[in-house]
């Protein structure tokens, strides 16, 4: 139940951007292994090579060209010293935070948290996504 498959995320994470076309940068908070992560990121930077949508037609967008993920990054990035890694799911929840549209799921209770101090911050509700 944690965990979608890659094909799953690359596919979620397509149809929100397409809703989010703004959105240029991922940061997957994640304690999966690194050589899966390696493979995600790989996934999700082939699939965003070919985002050119066209929109429905009468739609004011017309063809939306979504373009390369400028930056795809992981908790596994992040470079902490034997004291900092206590704190590291401090971090990714502070990112997740700030972060333009989360994508949590809804198996995970740091998500469940992160969605509850997303929404007393006011972000919209449909910027926070569950699977």
């Amino acid at each position: 139940r944690c965990y979608p498959t890659i094909e799953q995320i690359v596919k979620r994470v397509r149809e929100v951007r397409l809703e989010h076309h703004r959105l240029t940068r991922i940061y997957i908070m994640t304690n999966g292994k690194t050589d899966w992560l390696q493979e995600l990121r790989l996934a999700l930077l082939v699939d965003s090579d070919s985002h050119v949508v066209c929109m429905p037609k009468g739609s004011p967008l017309g063809k939306v060209s979504l373009g390369r993920w400028e930056e795809v990054k992981t908790s596994r990035n992040l470079v902490l010293d034997w004291e900092q890694k206590h704190v590291a799911v401090a971090v990714d929840a502070a990112i997740a935070t700030r972060a333009d549209v989360l994508i949590g799921n809804g198996w995970s209770s740091l998500s469940g948290d992160v969605i509850m101090l997303r929404m007393a911050r006011g972000v919209p509700k449909e910027n926070n996504r569950l699977w």
